[in-house]
């Protein structure tokens, strides 16, 4: 199930501990039926880890992942960042994502 994105809800609602909760029992639910489920967040400064614990739901992912974009000069690039993976360990380290017509690859 892809969710795109979860910041319709937030913006929805008025009560932010209600979506907190509801976030949390979707989730909740999904897991519990064996379901993944893939939730995106749109975050307007990227450069602030702390942004992705808004509201404190960042507890219902097993896994975080943060895309972000930087310029280089005249060229906007794409950027991945795994911040979190329970279980697992893994590399905290900024890598380019490159998109071409091979695919995906990280560099």
């Amino acid at each position: 199930m892809i969710i795109d994105s979860i910041s319709s809800f937030e913006i929805g609602m008025s009560d932010k501990v209600k979506y907190t909760d509801y976030i949390w029992a979707l989730t909740d639910y999904f897991k519990h039926s064996g379901i993944s489920v893939l939730l995106t967040h749109e975050m307007h400064d990227s450069s602030t880890l702390s942004s992705l614990t808004k509201h404190g739901i960042s507890f219902v992912a097993d896994n975080l992942i943060l895309l972000a974009f930087k310029e280089d000069g005249n060229t906007l690039k794409r950027y991945l960042r795994v911040v979190k993976m329970r279980g697992s360990g893994h590399s905290k380290e900024l890598k380019e994502l490159i998109i071409d017509k091979n695919g995906l690859s990280l560099r």
